[in-house]
């Protein structure tokens, strides 16, 4: 039993795959729900049309592929079915939209089962951690359950064999999951351009051909590689003499950090490198999808196109079969009458009588009838001879016009099939650009998500009281500093400042009066009279 799990988007590629019943000897839609289409097409539409309206989830669909081993018995759709429940309760899936199709491909019978991940009520996609880890115990325990003997790759390693494996750090991991470069592959490249170097010049350059670039950050000598992610020199040099100080006097000033730039630096320069090569490599694949289209079409009109000459060679041969067989029965038909006509010719010549015989037949006028009869015999015969030849040309003519409308027919047929191969050649390429636009506006928003907010400064504060907004307003720096006025209005200003001060401040006698009362009142509400009281300056500036 081999389970197979992926985030994928693509629902209509997906869809035809699935029904696709010319590489599958059986196909079945054997569960569908959440949707309002019954087919697999309209349900990934609506799933891809909720992701599109309800988040940026591009992945919004997850499949999982069950390949149980027959060999070990049979492995009916209850037990499909208890699978596929466990697995969608252990990733949180249960309440998600699902299609479940059963597959028999070269005798072997398999399943495939796909999620939506939008969850419409809380419009997000549903975050699927450690999923890998999760459908690994799932199989662990239904395989257990059931007596199913699983692939060896199933089975947890023994703490033995864990022990031969080298233990990596989380940075470490992580850059190799990132990049796909190992730390190993790192200190091999590393160090084999330290064991190369010449001039710490070189040395740079070959950094930087290798994907490298020499920055200062807090750490000294940081690598910044293609993918941002930042190692210690030192520590990628496979070597015990190349500590950090043999590093700084091997590159010397080339070394400085005045030379560097800083790791925030190399890591945007890298960034633009990584975005120029995908651009490139975008601008390079959208050429090779347009090469692709254009090579399928030239293949598919070259074959109309072989069709279109096939057709016209048989035109041709069957118009000039028909004029040949035209004419052969033409000439066959006059052949015939002439030798009728010499015949019968022959036939009067040797009837015609000799001699005395002859000579009374012209002295009693019976040769004359006799050749007057011959004379009509001959002009109906003739007559005749002219109905049939008129008739055969009727005929040919009425073959003639049947080939010709037959390959009118022929020619109207190639030319629709012509106009349909242009229309769907522009269809094809209207399709193909709307996707690669597609794509380019998916990269340029996914880039555009990678940016960081924008910080917002706080709000002035709100309107104080009018005494201590007059007075703030003449002696508030950043007033003078915004709106200074000349050298000839500072006296004045700094009279009226002065006044502010004084009637915002009590006399020395007002505060003896104000204390009297109060003593005398017991605290009563008689220093409301007196004026108001603010607070001192540097509060007033604080507020």
């Amino acid at each position: 039993m081999i389970p197979f799990a992926s985030q994928r988007g693509d629902g209509q590629d997906l869809a035809t795959h699935l029904l696709n019943a010319q590489d599958n000897e059986f196909l079945e839609l054997a569960d569908l729900r959440g949707a309002v289409a019954g087919d697999l097409h309209g349900a990934f539409a609506e799933w891809e049309a909720q992701a599109a309206a309800m988040t940026r989830c591009r992945k919004y669909l997850y499949s999982l592929s069950v390949n149980p081993d027959h060999r070990q018995g049979a492995f009916p759709r209850e037990l499909y079915a208890a699978y596929v429940e466990r697995v969608e309760t252990a990733l949180g899936l249960e309440a998600q939209p699902r299609a479940m199709v059963i597959h028999i491909k070269d005798g072997r019978e398999h399943a495939h089962v796909i999620w939506s991940r939008i969850d419409v009520q809380e419009m997000k996609a549903v975050h699927l951690a450690f999923d890998r880890e999760k459908l690994m115990s799932v199989t662990r325990s239904f395989a257990k359950e059931h007596g199913i003997e699983l692939a060896p790759g199933y089975h947890k390693l023994e703490d033995r064999a864990r022990q031969t494996h080298r233990q990596l750090s989380l940075a470490d991991k992580a850059q190799q999951e990132k990049t796909g470069i190992t730390r190993e592959a790192r200190e091999a490249v590393v160090t084999d351009l330290w064991k190369r170097r010449d001039t710490p010049e070189s040395f740079l350059c070959s950094l930087e051909d290798a994907g490298y670039l020499l920055a200062h950050g807090k750490r000294p000598f940081a690598l910044v590689d293609r993918d941002g992610q930042v190692n210690s020199l030192p520590k990628l040099i496979n070597d015990k003499a190349a500590t950090t100080k043999a590093v700084r006097a091997f590159l010397g000033e080339a070394g400085a950090e005045e030379n560097l730039p800083t790791v925030d630096e190399a890591q945007r320069l890298a960034a633009a490198h990584r975005r120029t090569i995908s651009d490139q490599k975008a601008i390079e694949a959208q050429a090779d999808k347009r090469a692709e289209l254009k090579t399928r079409q030239e293949a598919r009109r070259a074959a109309l196109d072989l069709e279109a000459e096939a057709l016209k060679t048989r035109q041709q041969t069957a118009r000039e079969q028909q004029q040949e067989t035209h004419a052969h029965e033409q000439a066959a038909h006059q052949c015939r009458h002439d030798l009728r006509s010499d015949l019968i010719k022959a036939q009067r010549d040797a009837a015609k009588p000799q001699g005395l015989a002859g000579f009374l037949s012209r002295v009693s006028g019976v040769s004359y009838l006799r050749g007057q009869f011959h004379t009509w015999q001959d002009r109906r015969r003739e007559d005749l001879h002219a109905q049939e030849q008129l008739a055969i040309q009727e005929r040919q003519s009425a073959e003639r016009l049947d080939l010709e409308r037959r390959q009118t027919m022929q020619a109207l047929d190639m030319e629709r099939k012509r106009r349909a191969l242009d229309q769907t050649e522009a269809r094809e390429r209207q399709s193909l650009e709307r996707t690669l636009a597609r794509e380019v506006r998916v990269e340029s928003r996914s880039r555009s998500d990678q940016k960081p907010a924008p910080t917002l400064e706080p709000k002035p504060p709100g309107r104080p009281a009018a005494p201590q907004k007059a007075m703030n307003r003449f002696l508030s720096p950043e007033f003078e500093a915004r709106d200074a006025a000349p050298a000839s209005t500072t006296p004045i200003r700094k009279e009226l400042s002065e006044k502010f001060e004084q009637a915002a401040q009590p006399s020395a006698e007002q505060r003896r009066t104000s204390s009297g009362d109060s003593a005398n009142s017991g605290g009563s509400g008689d220093r409301a009279s007196g004026p108001p009281r603010s607070p001192p300056q540097d509060q007033t500036r604080e507020r």
